[in-house]
């Protein structure tokens, strides 16, 4: 992944403020897709589980790569100190802070 990584610090930041939102809510969704047919298998005694697959890609990666592009076209991926995520305005403009309550 390295050899991918833009030059342009402002870019770099937004390439990695994309891959942390995109993977860290895939990763919250999945886990809850494995409760999800946890209890389908144990509560509902489901024996099937293997049908939600499709849905559970389809839903996880539209959510989470929704999550990131919807920051990236509006601009708002910058440095908030240590690492690269939503950025507020200086100005006092909401937008960035309605952004992170929405995709957090």
């Amino acid at each position: 992944l390295w050899p991918f990584v833009p030059r342009d610090p402002a870019a770099a930041c937004s390439f990695q403020a994309f891959i942390n939102q995109t993977f860290s809510l895939a990763s919250i969704l999945w886990t809850a897709a494995i409760a999800h047919t946890l209890y389908a298998t144990v509560v509902q005694r489901a024996q099937r589980v293997e049908k939600y697959m499709r849905s559970y890609h389809i839903a996880i990666w539209a959510l989470s790569l929704l999550s990131a592009v919807v920051p990236l076209a509006a601009g708002r991926f910058a440095s908030v100190g240590p690492w690269c995520w939503i950025a507020t305005a200086p100005s006092g403009d909401k937008g960035g802070a309605a952004m992170r309550f929405a995709f957090f």
